[in-house]
């Protein structure tokens, strides 16, 4: 039933060769999936083409944001001598506020980056609202820390950016020129033996 790696090409409805993957069910694709797929095979497959790019890169930015707030708390951590909880100091506190802060945020933003990506595709507006949240968020962290502009500006850029992500996902839908995304058939089997 599942999928497993093979070196065998597999055509996919005579419009994207796929190579190395065999599996015993049908599969189907987004077409923008299926162009990607595409891409990669005729640029020879030196590079991985990614269907969703910003969604890729804002999900890979906001995993070092991530790790970089977690090795602040670390470190505020060893420095007040406090594993569990925050031990009444502030200065652990704003960096553990920091970091849920960030994770309460993140994952609804890059759903709706995501999201609007699919259904819209790249664009340069999505790229700068999403370079502008990620700044946002280090401006907040370091907020936390007794830079007030920049806790001020990171919490502005993050309401201001889920509102407004928010509002253009309600209204997609209704307003996009663009067909939905049609979906190509691909029929993969699994070899003999």
């Amino acid at each position: 039933m599942g999928c497993r790696m093979s070196r065998k090409p597999i055509a996919a409805a005579s419009l994207v060769p796929l190579a190395s993957l065999t599996c015993s069910r049908r599969l189907t694709l987004p077409s923008r999936f299926a162009e990607a797929i595409a891409h990669d095979r005729l640029a020879g497959g030196k590079f991985m083409s990614s269907a969703l790019p910003i969604t890729l890169i804002a999900a890979g930015g906001a995993a070092l944001i991530n790790f970089w707030l977690s090795m602040r708390t670390g470190n505020a951590r060893r420095a007040a001598k406090v594993s569990i909880g925050d031990g009444g100091d502030p200065a652990l506190i704003g960096r553990m506020r920091a970091q849920a802060n960030f994770i309460e945020y993140t994952p609804i933003v890059l759903i709706l980056i995501g999201a609007i990506e699919l259904s819209q595709g790249s664009s340069t507006w999505l790229w700068a609202v999403t370079g502008i949240y990620l700044l946002g968020r280090v401006g907040h962290a370091l907020g936390m820390d007794g830079m007030p502009v920049g806790r001020f500006a990171g919490t502005i850029t993050s309401l201001l950016t889920m509102l407004g992500l928010g509002i253009y996902a309600l209204i997609i839908p209704f307003t996009a020129p663009n067909p939905p995304v049609t979906l190509v058939p691909v029929t993969v089997q699994q070899p003999a033996g």
